[in-house]
């Protein structure tokens, strides 16, 4: 685990210091996932951008982030210099495959949250499986933040990026989910900072207030829950937002949209069609235990196999799960297994 405190900077820096090897192994790993993805869209691969020119596309992301989240930016130019690395580098891993102007296929993911009268002792759990490119996996690291002002946070990320699912100090916890309409917004930003931003929020009522000013240039899914007890699921497009609450005290999402009127927005389920089929499985998994869930059913249903490969538990060779999230939000805690859930130890941080 990487422990940061402080100052923007401060934070920053000792957050480069810690993980310099791995930040500088992104670009070449960001070029493969790039590779893979543009053969999935039969894209000429001889058409990806060289690193030079991912760099270039990454500073043009500057001006958003900046006017949305400029303490941000300078725990970017902290890590960047903790690291030994051009800013522009550190800033590529905090807007990662949106340099293409497209929607990544990267977070290949199934979140969900569970409310106080589904769980067997009335508290909030939440949590998802990451489904990414298997290279991925081994730039991941837990982040624990103590900033200056705010609540304390604590990330299952990737090095050298500020925002990404976790929990917070105060009992708020975020997961994600990549979504895709047509509309990708030039001049906007992508969601990372959002993420972090997220989780410097006290409860729900703010991360809704934040995700109505943001200004994303692509679609993404969030599950958040507050200590309140509260469970909400956003879906978030460049032009609108939709707010959706749980059946049964549960949420889940995957990959495709839920709401009635951002369904016909939909792009991206015709290309993963397993996503409707986790969102299913996971719901029926939930609804057999619903009263009496425990963390130790959660690890049962993240490793979950049916539709395999493209399951809950994802096992494509290019798309796999790297790792499993479960989130006890009210007691500062996260579980994390690094890779599939089926084979892998779940270990415990806490803030």
């Amino acid at each position: 685990m990487v422990k940061v405190h402080g100052s923007p900077y401060q934070r920053g820096l000792q957050h480069g210091r810690a993980c310099g090897d791995l930040i500088a192994r992104y670009p070449d790993v960001l070029l493969e996932v790039l590779s893979f993805e543009a053969r999935l869209r039969a894209i000429e691969v001889t058409s990806l951008p060289t690193r030079d020119e991912l760099l270039g596309r990454a500073m043009r992301f500057l001006p958003a982030l900046e006017a949305f989240a400029s303490h941000l930016v300078e725990e970017v130019r902290g890590i960047a210099e903790g690291a030994k690395l051009p800013f522009a580098e550190v800033l590529l891993v905090n807007v990662r495959a949106e340099v293409m102007g497209t929607v990544p296929v990267e977070n290949l993911c199934t979140a969900f949250a569970v409310g106080p009268s589904a769980t067997a002792d009335g508290s909030v759990l939440s949590g998802q499986n990451l489904d990414q490119h298997p290279l991925n996996r081994n730039l991941m690291i837990v982040l624990h933040v103590e900033p200056d002002d705010g609540p304390a946070i604590l990330m299952g990320t990737f090095a050298g990026l500020v925002g990404y699912p976790g929990i917070n100090a105060d009992g708020l916890s975020l997961f994600q989910n990549a979504l895709s309409t047509t509309v990708w917004r030039t001049g906007a930003m992508p969601h990372y900072f959002l993420k972090r931003v997220f989780l410097e929020q006290s409860n729900l009522r703010q991360c809704l207030a934040v995700a109505r000013k943001a200004d994303v240039c692509s679609s993404s899914n969030y599950i958040v829950t507050d200590r309140e007890g509260t469970l909400r699921d956003l879906e978030m497009t460049p032009d609108t937002m939709a707010v959706l609450e749980p059946d049964d005290d549960f949420l889940v999402h995957a990959n495709h949209f839920r709401s009635r009127n951002l369904i016909p927005e939909e792009a991206l389920l015709s290309a993963l069609p397993d996503s409707a089929g986790r969102v299913l499985r996971l719901e029926e998994l939930l609804a057999s235990r619903s009263g009496r869930i425990t963390i130790d059913d959660l690890k049962t249903f993240l490793a979950d196999h049916e539709g395999s490969p493209t399951g809950i538990c994802r096992h494509e060779a290019h798309a796999q799960t790297i790792s499993s999230m479960i989130a006890e939000p009210e007691h500062g805690r996260l579980h994390i297994a690094n890779g599939h859930a089926c084979t892998s130890d779940f270990v415990t941080y806490s803030l």
